[in-house]
């Protein structure tokens, strides 16, 4: 009987400090570690691009005769065309390439005395630029290299502008372009006999938009 007894007391007491146990590892504190943030994508420059864009261009030429004589005009009009290029972002520089194809409202209209220029409105660059970039997604660049049109001849260009990354593979952009084509020697004409000497230039302020193909974005990330 006192066996019966004692193995009971050992019964209850077990049960009773497990019980005891399983209360005060209920009442220890949770300690959460916090999490390092997930990584945000990094919204990189590097890339191609395809777009658009629409503005004005001013083309002017003036006409210098042997005899001193010499004439001016400036016509103003609408352009607009595409534009295609590479960038390659390097710390806080971009640098790239261009070829941008407008068409403009000035053809047939720019006339220097007798002369009429720029009878092809075509207007065509290949350029290298450079960026800096501000902040991601706003980059700030100038452009400089070659420009051609028909007619008119090959000459050189060079502008700057902004461009805004609003979305991962949307820009928009603001570019003002200056277009010199040099002094050309122009034979005699019926409408003007004597030889002549035409300098030309144009002016674009240009509103683009590009899709860009950000092919190393999802690969960079930065915390």
């Amino acid at each position: 009987m006192k066996i019966f007894l004692y193995l009971g007391t050992l019964i209850t007491g077990a049960i009773v400090s497990g019980h005891l146990a399983t209360a005060g590892d209920l009442e220890k504190p949770v300690i959460y570690v916090p999490q390092a943030p997930a990584a945000a994508p990094f919204m990189t420059w590097t890339g191609c691009y395809l777009g658009g864009n629409v503005g004005g261009a001013s083309a002017r030429s003036q006409i210098a005769q042997p005899d001193g004589s010499s004439a001016s005009s400036t016509v103003n009009g609408i352009a607009g065309g595409g534009q295609v290029g590479c960038d390659y972002e390097a710390g806080s520089l971009v640098f790239g390439i261009e070829g941008m194809f407008d068409e403009s409202a000035i053809a047939g209209n720019t006339k220097a005395g007798a002369v009429t220029y720029f009878a092809n409105p075509f207007l065509t660059t290949a350029t290298g630029r450079i960026g800096y970039r501000m902040q991601p997604a706003i980059l700030a660049y100038a452009k400089f290299g070659g420009a051609w049109t028909h007619g008119v001849g090959a000459g050189w260009t060079g502008g700057g502008g902004f461009e805004w990354k609003f979305l991962p593979n949307w820009s928009i952009l603001v570019e003002y372009n200056f277009l010199d084509f040099g002094s050309k020697d122009m034979a005699p004409t019926l409408a003007n006999p004597l030889p002549a000497s035409v300098k030309a230039n144009v002016q674009t302020l240009l509103f683009g938009i590009n899709y860009r193909f950000d092919f190393f974005s999802g690969a960079t990330t930065r915390y």
